[in-house]
């Protein structure tokens, strides 16, 4: 069966406008990473405070780069480049274990996986390994890919049913009828069934909750159309089901101190780059041209 015709519109400034998109739930946990990010760069000296503002861009604006890129864009002298991580960190005024050290490598992991996701072959499970890493059952010839975690997993559902029985109008002198007739309407609204892992593979897109144990499963010869978010996808498929997928940012607050651990989460550019790459059949090749 041929795969209906799939929107994938690789936008990243729509924001969730439409009046049945949930609330988004990570909205202070972004607040709280802004503020982070201000704490970290605003009282570091040149040329720190230029670099990590570069990399935050670079890493905002969705970009897909290879890893000695990155440093190019940020300004990296070429003397710099050619040398090796204790260089890089004494020309920036940085310790291996500093906070900021830690930012700036996970900053760039992400900004180079994105391309590596993009471009390069793309990691596979096959049956027995996907099985025993993460407890999946895979169908014969079915191959997975990497996994996106942290994935709030909302199905498009009716919450309320309005029941209008309508009858004839009796006025003095007619006669009356009695037939009524009826009609249903459904409210629908997105409601979240579970938070977990995103699963896709050459056949399916998969979906295992964490909390409630939710799970979804439907092939890709099922799925209509991919509309994209600031921050999650919708889904619709031929039978009619709708999903909206959020990929929120970890908090960075400490709750037993006060203070801030960095975790990054780029579960949308993966999600997207990974689905392209299987709808387009080139997750087996390498892409880049140049």
């Amino acid at each position: 069966m041929v795969i209906a015709i799939i929107v994938i519109c690789i936008v990243f400034v729509l924001a969730l406008a439409s009046s049945q998109t949930p609330k988004n739930t990570s909205e202070n946990t972004i607040e709280k990473n802004k503020r982070f990010y201000i704490q970290l760069t605003s009282k570091q000296p040149e040329p720190l405070k230029s670099v990590l503002l570069a990399l935050i861009k670079l890493y905002d604006e969705n970009k897909a780069l290879p890893y000695k890129e990155i440093q190019r864009e940020i300004e990296i002298p070429k003397n710099i480049l050619a040398a090796g991580i204790p260089e890089f960190n004494a020309y920036l005024g940085i310790h291996e274990d500093d906070l900021t050290a830690e930012f700036i490598r996970a900053y760039m992991l992400d900004i180079s996986h994105r391309h590596t996701l993009q471009f390069k072959k793309l990691w596979l499970y096959e049956k027995q390994e996907a099985l025993l890493k993460f407890q999946l059952n895979l169908q014969d010839n079915e191959l997975l890919y990497e996994p996106v975690r942290r994935v709030e997993w909302y199905e498009h559902k009716a919450i309320e049913k309005i029941i209008r029985r309508h009858g004839s109008e009796w006025k003095a002198g007619s006669s009356l009828n009695s037939r009524l007739t009826e009609s249903v309407e459904e409210i629908k609204d997105f409601q979240i069934q579970d938070i977990g892992t995103t699963f896709l593979t050459n056949q399916r897109i998969i979906f295992l909750g964490k909390h409630k144990n939710f799970v979804f499963s439907s092939t890709l010869n099922n799925l209509i159309s991919i509309r994209l978010y600031k921050q999650g996808v919708m889904l619709s498929f031929h039978d009619g089901k709708v999903a909206l997928l959020k990929f929120h940012e970890k908090d960075n607050s400490n709750p037993n101190e006060n203070d801030y651990i960095l975790l990054t989460n780029d579960g949308l550019n993966n999600f997207i780059r990974i689905i392209g790459r299987i709808l387009s059949k080139t997750q087996d090749q390498d892409t880049e041209v140049g």
